[in-house]
């Protein structure tokens, strides 16, 4: 008898230690390998009484934290508007996507969610949107892609330069890199992310040569963070 109460024991123990180990592991964040949860339940956002009577539309940006168990533990505005953003946050923290799992395990996962206010007689409808000037400047935030943010389409591609040391002694692989796409579509900043030695140099000079579509939310151009892959072969 002591035996089966020491092995019930045990297990409770053991399960009370995931539990609380599967609470205590770090976000990852949607994009590359890590694909956007599938949303099972979706509650639409009420518009705002004072939006209707200013007749203000658009679409409130934000960065979410969903839970080991699928619920939405927490939501920012990452771009809004003040009429929209509260009642954004409220339709979204009662969303509910399919658990998020590596290796056997649920993870927290962070991604980017976007939320649509539409008047249903718009035609007289005024889309208010964050104030930017006509050329937004190199400051403004940068949005993850990932969950509803797309990747951008490239229009310029530039294949890397095999470096010789490296083609010689047979080195080949794949460099992540993640890189930031500016308001224009072009590559403003690359970071390397995975290394391979003697090959990181020469992806990160290609890919700051690519350009993409740009990014446009609410018709406003934004930039982008986004992870990428320059592959080396030497076939």
């Amino acid at each position: 008898m002591k035996v089966i109460r020491t092995l019930s024991m045990v297990c409770v123990l053991a399960l009370i230690a995931g539990s609380v180990a599967a609470q205590d592991l770090a976000p990852v964040r949607v994009g590359g390998n890590i694909s956007a949860p599938t949303k099972i339940k979706d509650v639409a956002p009420v518009m705002p009484p004072i939006a209707v009577t200013a007749r203000v539309q658009g679409v409130v940006i934000l960065e979410t934290t969903i839970g080991t168990d699928g619920t939405v533990v927490s939501a920012v505005v990452l771009r809004g508007n003040p009429l929209l953003n509260q009642a954004a946050i409220e339709a979204v923290l009662q969303w509910a996507f399919k658990p998020t799992v590596l290796n056997g395990v649920p993870v927290p996962v962070i991604m980017t969610v976007t939320v649509n206010f539409q008047l249903t007689d718009p035609a007289d409808a005024t889309i208010v949107q964050p104030p930017s000037p006509p050329s937004p400047p190199s400051d403004v935030k940068a949005i993850r892609v990932g969950g509803d943010i797309s990747a951008p389409k490239k229009i310029v591609d530039v294949p890397p330069v095999y470096p010789p040391d490296a083609q010689a002694a047979g080195i080949s692989g794949i460099v992540i890199i993640e890189a930031t796409i500016g308001t224009d579509g072009k590559v403003a900043s690359a970071k390397v992310l995975k290394s391979i030695t003697g090959l990181d140099d020469a992806a990160v000079a290609a890919v700051l040569q690519w350009e993409f579509a740009k990014t446009l939310l609410n018709g406003v151009p934004v930039p982008v963070i986004m992870t990428i892959t320059v592959n080396f072969t030497t076939k």
